[in-house]
């Protein structure tokens, strides 16, 4: 993962693009058949909620350094060992520090250490590793744990399983691991309750020292929920990659008055996920293009200012910030779903509130038609991103925090 000095954020894709288990399991069991075993069968001990959409739960959630990350609080084990974690919609497994890491883990930081939790158990292997490898090449390596996780002071379960990392590489702040709330058998959704982990919410704090939220069950439905109107369908991965993230049908965006549809300028179905993981929406080449065409347009009475290591359109408002706003812009998806951003989603800005001299577009094009398009949290500011896993539906919902 890298990190941009310039604009003061992380520009983190955390879609995951590997995962390798490799174990030797005690029952004989051939090795993938690991998670049916641990996952599926066994159900929830101890569950959080049992009524039918649960009490519910909501984390608070900051901003990791720089911002461009987010952050909740989640405890392991017993006694609670407390772990700061990116929450990740792109991908599913959650691992934390390990006592024996080696390798990449920030000194000082909070690790778990199995034999001192009177609630840890054996994952059914012998040995048990795995490998989680992120879009950006990062890494975490080590072993499975289990053991209970908590939520809130209130809120916990037993058996959760996750990864213990002994070796990590790549820029994942000053946090201590990841919580995966994807969609497949490792996530968080899937191992806990799902009367109240299958409709989740998030809002991202607004400024680096402000607090947002992650909710999940009734206080999900009732802070976030829009009309079913507003309900973006859920689709398998076009390309049938395989992959467990949140699939839309993106179709094109206006910005100003012009409307640009993507099925003029691609020649391929757009593989598009919305993603928690990663800051900056990342578009194919000739959308990107297109974006950037109408954006210089618009600014082409502003002096040009030198680009970030991503980002490439950029603008010196020096003496004239108070003067000057974004032009506006809507996201448009299937179902006749359309998503005006908020005006703090169209760029970056370098400096302090209104008195940012610099501004970038806060878009980047991908090297390739092929890979992920990827709608990331400076395109979520000003929203509530609210997810119903049972229904495949995702939506984005005004109101921010």
């Amino acid at each position: 993962m890298a990190a941009s000095q310039h604009l003061h954020c992380f520009y983190i894709t955390a879609t995951i693009i590997s995962y390798v288990l490799s174990h030797s399991c005690a029952d004989g069991a051939r090795p993938q058949e690991l998670g049916t075993y641990s996952l599926q069968q066994q159900a929830p001990t101890n569950p959080i909620h049992t009524d039918r959409f649960g009490v519910g739960v909501a984390l608070p959630v900051v901003a990791g350094p720089g911002g461009g990350s987010y952050v909740v609080t989640v405890g392991f084990g017993t006694p609670k060992v407390e772990f700061p974690l990116l929450f990740d919609t792109g991908s599913d497994v959650s691992w934390v520090y390990c006592h024996s890491c080696s390798q990449g883990c920030t000194p000082g930081s909070p690790t778990f250490n199995p034999s001192l939790s009177s609630t840890s158990s054996n994952v059914p292997c012998k040995a048990c590793d795995y490998t989680v490898e992120y879009h950006d090449r990062s890494q975490s390596i080590g072993v499975y744990a289990r053991d209970t996780i908590s939520l809130a002071d209130t809120e916990s379960q037993e058996g959760f399983i996750f990864g213990c990392a002994e070796k990590v590489s790549g820029d994942f702040g000053r946090t201590a691991g990841v919580l995966g709330l994807g969609q497949g058998q490792f996530s968080l959704l899937a191992q806990t309750d799902p009367n109240l982990f299958s409709i989740f919410c998030y809002c991202l704090p607004p400024t680096d020292s402000a607090t947002g939220v992650l909710w999940f069950g009734v206080q999900a439905m009732e802070s976030c929920r829009p009309g079913a109107s507003k309900m973006i369908s859920l689709v398998v991965d076009p390309n049938n990659n395989g992959l467990t993230n949140y699939f839309v049908k993106f179709t094109g965006i206006t910005i100003g008055s012009q409307r640009l549809d993507f099925n003029s300028l691609v020649s391929s179905p757009m593989s598009t996920i919305i993603d928690s993981g990663t800051v900056v929406t990342r578009l194919p080449p000739a959308v990107y293009s297109a974006l950037r065409a109408a954006f210089r347009g618009m600014m082409s009475g502003y002096p040009t200012a030198e680009p970030t290591n991503l980002l490439d359109t950029c603008y010196n408002l020096e003496g004239r910030e108070q003067d000057w706003t974004p032009p506006t812009m809507v996201m448009h998806f299937e179902d006749s779903v359309d998503v005006g951003l908020d005006p703090s989603a169209v760029t970056l800005k370098e400096g302090d509130g209104e008195s940012a001299s610099r501004v970038c577009l806060a878009f980047a094009g991908n090297g390739d038609e092929n890979e992920l398009t990827i709608i990331g949290t400076q395109q979520h500011r000003g929203l509530r991103v609210y997810y119903d896993i049972n229904g495949q539906k995702l939506a984005f919902a005004a109101g921010g925090c």
